[in-house]
């Protein structure tokens, strides 16, 4: 499942991470499945430990 995905089903998996769509299991294939597709070595930390400032 989520082998090669378009730029677009990546956004829209983010998207769901972020907002918690899914048991934690889903949550955890989708985001092995981002994992796989973005060559940034620690994506998942873009996603839980964004350092933008929120104030």
């Amino acid at each position: 499942m989520f082998d090669e995905i378009t730029r677009e089903e990546l956004i829209n998996l983010v998207g769901k991470i972020v907002e918690c769509e899914g048991t934690e299991e889903e949550i955890d294939e989708m985001l092995e499945a981002v994992e796989r597709n973005v060559p940034h070595p620690e994506v998942s930390d873009l996603i839980y430990w964004n350092d933008k400032d929120l104030s």
